[in-house]
């Protein structure tokens, strides 16, 4: 798609929609960690877009080094106030999906892991032994 093309979509869209009435958020279900959402009204939705509209629209301006990322700054003036989490920018990678390496690493458990988890299973196992001996004084003190 060209610029022109893509600004005035985002014109026309900034200018169907109420800023002052958009509703839009990032949240997270206290009851549930894994159950995170959007909440927005169809203003917000919009508004929304045009952000990300706007930032794939910053292709056709910038100039990328090679094997350098652009950041783009999201406008959250607009969003909720309540947002639980919000994502301040937008990270603009000029690569082939299959040339993108994802930002997840997989852990990978260290010594400082390894000593944390023998010393609580040792906390553990201490505090088993302490209850079980003082169990059995009592049991000899009272009989």
């Amino acid at each position: 798609m060209n610029n022109e093309k893509l600004e005035n979509i985002i014109t026309e869209l900034e200018s169907e929609s109420i800023k002052d009435d958009a509703y839009f958020g990032f949240y997270e279900n206290e009851d549930n960690q894994d159950d995170e959402h959007i909440k927005a009204n169809k203003d917000g939705l919009i508004l929304y877009a045009v952000e990300l509209l706007k930032a794939a629209n910053e292709f056709n301006l910038r100039h990328f080094e090679k094997g350098k990322d652009e950041l783009y700054g999201i406008n959250d003036e607009w969003f909720s106030k309540e947002n639980e989490y919000m994502f301040k920018y937008i990270k603009l990678i000029n690569k082939q999906k299959s040339k993108i390496d994802p930002d997840t690493k997989e852990h990978k458990e260290t010594w400082t892991d390894k000593v944390f988890k023998a010393g609580c299973l040792s906390a553990i196992v201490l505090i088993l032994i302490t209850i079980v001996v003082g169990f059995i004084s009592i049991l000899e003190w009272l009989f």
